[in-house]
């Protein structure tokens, strides 16, 4: 059934040509939602200042607060209402960036997170060049530019199950969506499109890159972020971990960002300026940068069930126990860091962490190693439960305040495992389902090894009693004789 909406907007929003009926670019979500990725962004804001295309309506009201005056421009009748509202102050253009009228223009910030939803869908195609060349001709000489690009070769694209060019509904439409040679596809090219701008690498993010939750300096010092993003990954499916670690070691983590902020003659804050002021409390897929430096505890973790060394997950673990125990940090594995003084967490907790918290991190190991399918040293035949009881001793913790088994991480609902997959989930499918029955005839030979032990027992035992009685009688009727 067709949604029928009444297209009504404030006074301060006018419609120019462009303007886009039934369509709205905010409910498909925007850039900027979470605190790591905005902060950088708000931080930019000076002056007067014109906000393209969509962006997350908290990150509006901090750029309305910031700037001297604030005008925006979105393609969506619905949108420009949302701002309008939102900028009551400010004026709002609904339609085309390139007919906006001549008084829109010498502002000294633009932002502008998503310049793939700037050209209207009735407006003729232009290629992405030429849509930043519209964005930025409104720009004053000495301004600062705030301009987010989707990585076509980021880890969400190489390792998504379905492939982006096939979608066809109307929350995946995307004029850029094509082969257009001025779009950049690296972080050097995106640096050179806006003429020698700063590039934060936005990590890696699913499903895309408007859930991005982490900045990073190009080819910056932690290069080895495979723990970071792995705990917030999906258990089914691809894993990317292996992949991303491998480019990470090779000092190309950068490449596989989901996409890349650029920031032409930023204000503020310099890389470890922002590392100290953007202090993150929400979920564990947010952290501040300056909490130590290292190797991710789940890297090295992910290594020694690898290579089946048991001797170093042991002592690994035993390490991470006596690191976070009572200490106000976060205990998972993928947020604690160690380097050459030791293991360091490097997200503050409210509380110390308890020993009922360092169990359900283990929880969480537990669930990363059978969900994504890693090669581990530890038998098949042991369920998640039983798993998670012997890494906790390898770690010598001690029994917990509930049962072992409420703290383990129930996996995705399988209720219809065949509905909707494409190739790569299939496969997942297919694979999953054969290690199942391997652990199945694993456990079945060893309850008929037990059966069989218990039978040969059981019939030694009734011949020793049949021997035992044949003796008694045999030594009785001995006895009777020589009485006799």
């Amino acid at each position: 059934m067709v949604e029928i909406r009444t297209l009504t907007h404030p006074d301060n929003v006018t419609l120019v040509r462009g303007a886009t009926q039934h369509w709205s670019d905010l409910e498909r979500g925007a850039l900027g939602a979470a605190s790591v990725v905005a902060g950088l962004i708000s931080a930019q804001v000076h002056g007067r200042c014109l906000v393209v295309g969509p962006v997350d309506l908290a990150l509006l009201a901090d750029v309305s607060a910031r700037a001297e005056s604030v005008d925006a421009v979105v393609r969506s009748i619905p949108d420009s209402a949302t701002y309008g509202e939102r900028l009551p102050e400010g004026r709002v253009w609904c339609g085309d960036v390139a007919d906006l009228p001549a008084e829109a223009s010498g502002y000294d910030t633009i932002v502008c997170a998503d310049l793939a939803s700037v050209l209207p869908l009735e407006s003729e195609a232009r290629p992405w060049g030429a849509i930043l060349t519209d964005v930025t001709d409104r720009l004053s000489p000495t301004g600062t530019v705030v301009l987010a690009v989707e990585n076509d070769l980021g880890l969400h694209r190489l390792t998504a199950t379905h492939n982006p060019r096939l979608a066809n509904s109307d929350a995946d439409w995307n004029v850029l969506a094509t082969w257009d040679a001025s779009r950049p596809r690296t972080a050097d090219a995106a640096a050179a499109s806006l003429g020698g701008a700063t590039v934060w690498a936005l990590g890696p993010s699913f499903p895309d890159v408007r859930s991005a939750r982490r900045l990073d300096t190009p080819r910056g010092a932690l290069a080895d972020v495979v723990a970071w993003h792995t705990a917030a990954w999906p258990l089914r499916g691809p894993d990317p971990s292996w992949l991303l670690r491998s480019f990470g070691m090779a000092g190309q983590a950068d490449a596989l960002a989901s996409g890349w902020l650029l920031v032409l003659r930023p204000t503020e804050p310099t890389h470890t300026a922002l590392a100290a002021t953007l202090v993150e409390h929400g979920p564990v897929t947010e952290w501040r940068e300056d909490g130590g430096s290292g190797t991710p505890l789940l890297a090295l973790l992910a290594d020694g069930c690898a290579s089946h060394d048991l001797p170093t997950l042991r002592g690994l673990l035993r390490a991470w126990r006596e690191a976070v125990e009572g200490r106000p940090v976060d205990p998972s594995p993928s947020l604690v860091l160690s380097g050459p003084d030791g293991m360091t967490g490097v997200v503050e907790a409210s509380g110390s962490a308890t020993l009922d918290d360092l169990w359900a991190a283990l929880a969480t190991f537990v669930a990363i190693v059978r969900g994504r399918h890693w090669r581990h040293p530890w038998p098949s035949t042991m369920d998640d439960a039983d798993l998670l009881r012997a890494i906790g001793a390898m770690a010598g913790l001690p029994e917990p305040s509930r049962p072992v088994r409420e703290f383990v991480i129930a996996a995705p609902s399988a209720r219809d495992p065949f509905d909707a997959l494409d190739e790569q989930q299939l496969v997942a499918a297919i694979d999953r389902n054969n290690e199942t029955i391997r652990t199945l005839r694993s456990r079945l030979a060893w309850t008929e090894l037990q059966y069989v032990s218990h039978k040969v027992g059981d019939k030694a035992v009734r011949t020793a009693r049949r021997v035992a009685g044949k003796g008694k009688r045999v030594a009785k009727g001995v006895l009777r004789r020589l009485r006799g």
